[in-house]
């Protein structure tokens, strides 16, 4: 039995949609291309909406709380409007309120990641949102 912090299996297979600043999110994604991981990089709603139109399957979104043309509340819509199924993990500064963690659940995101990005966390959250897209599937 594999420790939770392997890479997930059928990696190669698995999309990651990341709704980000491209300068602020460059050794995240690069930290989940070395799992094997696809990183669909996206800056804004718009481009992530096309994605989402395109492939509804991807198991899991990343995306800055705040974009230039909406914000998480914003992308999380667009999921479920694609019909998706994927995981939405809204990344913020270090200093978010407790509030917004409750927001973020009772609005049906995943989970919230924090800079500075702890990279165990994040593999927990790509192989939980890996084992859940199987299920919806």
């Amino acid at each position: 039995m594999g420790s939770m912090l392997e890479r997930p299996r059928s990696a190669e297979f698995l999309s990651v949609l990341a709704v980000m600043d491209p300068v602020r999110s460059r050794a995240l994604i690069q930290h989940i291309e070395a799992q094997g991981v696809r990183v669909i990089a996206v800056a804004g709603r718009d481009e992530a909406q096309r994605i989402l139109r395109g492939s509804p399957s991807v198991p899991m979104v990343l995306t800055d709380e705040s974009l230039p043309d909406g914000d998480w509340r914003d992308v999380l819509h667009d999921v479920t409007a694609a019909g998706g199924h994927a995981a939405v993990v809204v990344c913020t500064g270090p200093d978010q309120p407790l509030t917004l963690s409750f927001e973020l659940l009772d609005r049906g995101a995943f989970g919230l990641l924090a800079e500075p990005f702890d990279r165990d966390q994040l593999q927990w959250l790509i192989n939980t949102a890996t084992s859940r897209s199987r299920l919806c599937h």
